[in-house]
Parts: structure tokens; C-alpha cells; sequence
């Protein structure tokens, strides 16, 4: 009999050792699939706070993505968490060059970049542009840099790309002809450069573009006139452009215009012909310019008009009358104006105003 509990007990102690092995394995294996599982994550972490501090040096800033995404799982992340795990979304950097763009690395959900900056602009060459074709970019400002057309060419590659910011950049000769590749860009806005006849012939045949914003740009000779190619142009904006007030003419063609904004120009009530033909216009702009109280007259019968700025311009207000008219207008902007009170009256007349600016 005790020779039967002895065995019992031997066979209970072998028992016991067996068990704890296997307790002891499966933590060990727990742990390294731990690591293995979040050792991407630490090294992405440590590479993107490695990112921030370049960035931070180099003047820019940036911003993170609200959620993680791992292969088809995404996670909501807490803000506090988002510097940890986030990817960043968008990234600004003034004076950059092609050895910062290409410390970027990996950047899954970067749509926005800004680079270069009018006090700091950007030293970039065709290398640079090359490498952002690697990213997901719905927006792209550049300001500053030496290009050629092959590598404006590398920019159509990134087939997000629906936005495009050019400032400050030499684009004479043959160099804007890259352009034509980006056939998914729908909003284009050119600032402080230089656009020859060849040029603006370029623009003008992008397929997908809706939204043209021209500042402080030298147009030469009668270039400005291919606009009229842009046939399914929404949004127009000129601004402190040495462009003869005469070739607004070629914005006839524009039948799909909504949104028109034409500052800090030499336009007069002489001009105002062209521009009230634009019957699909909703939004008009007009401040700094030499508008009158007569050529109210002229836009009193665009009927789709919903919005009217006429700042610093040489209104008195008494061509309010005229307005009324215009029966869809709801936003009247007037300020820098020297408007007289019995001219306010004329206001209640404009059927549907309910926002009227003049300070």
C-alpha cells in the first residue's frame, strides 16, 4: 500500500515540472511574437521622431493622420497617441533640398507638401521632384527651384495629384511644356513667375483643370488669349498681373465660369462688357479696380449672381438701384468705399441681400 502511494506521488511529481514548462513556454512564445508583432511599429516610431526633429530644424511643421492603418485594419487613434503611431498627412518646409526630400522616407498618407516659402525658398533640382512621385500627394506647393521639363514630366506620375502651387520658379523656354503631363490636376495657381505665349498654350490644354489662379505673373505678347481653350474652367482668379484690361474679351468663351476674381487691375466700366456675358457666374469679384457706379448697370443682369466684392474701387453707391436686378444676389462687399446714406435705401430693393459689407 505505500509503496502504491509512493508511485502515485512520484507519478503527480513528474507531473507538475511538465506543466510548468509548458506555462513557461507559451510566455516566452507570447512575448516574442509581442516584439515581432510591434518591433515595425518602433522602428517606424523611432524614424518618425528622428523626421519631426529634421523637420523642426529646418523651420517646417507638420501634421498626423487621425487613424493607424495596418494592412486593411484602421484604428482611431487619440490625439496624444497620434505623434506616436500617426502617419503624417502633411508636411511644410521651407528652404528644403533634394538630400531632406529624400529623408522623408516611407510616407503612406502624405497628401499635403509645401515646399520652399517666399522668405526661404526652396533649392530643389529635378532629383527632388523624382522622389515625390513616391508619394500619395493630393497638394503640392513649390516655391523656388531650378527644374527642367523632364522633371516637371516626373510630377504627371503621381496620379493623385489634383492640386499644384508654382512660385517663384524660372519657367521660361520650353520648361513649363512638362506640364502637360498632369492630366489629373484641377486646380492650378501660378505666383510671381514669368509665362511665355508657349506657355499659357500648354496650360490651356490640361484636361482636367476647373481652378486657375494667376498672381503677379508677366504675361508676354497676347499669350493670356488661350484661355479661351478652358472650356470647362470654373474658377478664375487674376491678381497684380501686368495684363492689358483689353484681353478680357477672351473670357467670353468661359460658359461654365462660376467663380470670377479680378484684383488689383486696370479694369473699368469699359471692360465690364465682356464680363456680363458670363451668365453662369455666382461669385464676382472686383476689388481694387476702377469699377464705377455705372457699370453696375452691366452685371444687373446676371441672374445666377449670388456674391458681389467691390472693395477700394470708385463706387458711391447710388448705382445700387441697378442691383436690384440681380435677384439671386445675397452678399454685397463694398468697404474702402466712400458710400452715402441715401444710398442705402437702395439696398432694400436688392430681393434677396442679406449680407451687405461696407466696413
Amino acid at each position: 500500500m505505500l509503496n502504491q502511494f509512493s508511485a502515485v506521488q512520484d507519478q503527480n511529481s513528474d507531473k507538475i515540472p511538465r506543466s510548468n514548462f509548458s506555462l513557461r513556454s507559451l510566455s516566452i512564445l507570447l512575448l516574442m511574437v509581442t516584439v515581432f508583432c510591434s518591433a515595425p511599429i518602433i522602428l517606424q516610431n523611432l524614424k518618425t521622431q528622428s523626421l519631426q526633429k529634421t523637420i523642426h530644424n529646418n523651420g517646417g511643421y507638420f501634421h498626423f493622420s487621425n487613424n493607424l492603418r495596418i494592412n486593411n485594419f484602421s484604428l482611431t487613434l487619440p490625439s496624444q497617441m497620434r505623434p506616436l503611431l500617426g502617419n503624417m498627412t502633411y508636411i511644410s518646409l521651407p528652404g528644403t533640398t533634394d538630400e531632406i526630400i529624400n529623408e522623408l522616407g516611407n510616407q503612406p498618407d502624405l497628401v499635403n507638401l509645401s515646399l520652399g516659402s517666399p522668405p526661404y525658398p526652396a533649392a530643389l533640382t529635378d532629383t527632388g521632384l523624382t522622389t515625390l512621385k513616391m508619394f500619395p500627394l493630393k497638394t503640392l506647393e513649390l516655391s523656388g527651384g531650378t527644374f527642367t521639363a523632364s522633371g516637371f514630366a516626373e510630377l504627371g506620375k503621381i496620379n493623385t495629384l489634383r492640386r499644384l502651387h508654382l512660385r517663384n520658379i524660372n519657367l521660361s523656354g520650353e520648361i513649363l511644356s512638362g506640364i502637360a503631363t498632369l492630366k489629373n490636376v484641377e486646380d492650378l495657381r501660378l505666383s510671381n513667375l514669368e509665362i511665355t505665349d508657349t506657355g499659357m498654350k500648354i496650360i490651356s490644354q490640361l484636361p482636367s483643370l476647373k481652378c486657375l489662379t494667376l498672381q503677379k505673373v508677366k504675361f508676354e505678347d497676347s499669350g493670356f488669349r488661350q484661355i479661351a481653350n478652358l472650356k470647362y474652367l470654373q474658377s478664375l482668379t487674376i491678381e497684380s498681373t501686368n495684363l492689358d484690361a483689353d484681353e478680357f474679351h477672351s473670357l467670353v468663351e468661359l460658359e461654365s465660369l462660376i467663380d470670377l476674381h479680378l484684383k488689383n487691375l486696370t479694369i473699368n466700366d469699359e471692360h465690364l462688357g465682356h464680363i456680363a456675358e458670363l451668365k453662369s457666374l455666382k461669385n464676382l469679384c472686383f476689388d481694387n479696380t476702377q469699377i464705377s457706379d455705372h457699370g453696375l448697370i452691366q452685371l444687373s443682369n446676371l441672374s445666377n449672381l449670388e456674391r458681389l466684392s467691390l472693395r477700394n474701387t470708385g463706387i458711391s453707391g447710388f448705382g445700387f438701384k441697378h442691383l436690384a436686378k440681380a435677384e439671386s444676389l445675397s452678399y454685397l462687399a463694398v468697404t474702402g468705399n466712400q458710400i452715402t446714406d441715401q444710398c442705402q435705401d437702395s439696398l432694400l430693393k436688392i430681393p434677396q441681400l442679406k449680407v451687405f459689407s461696407a466696413r
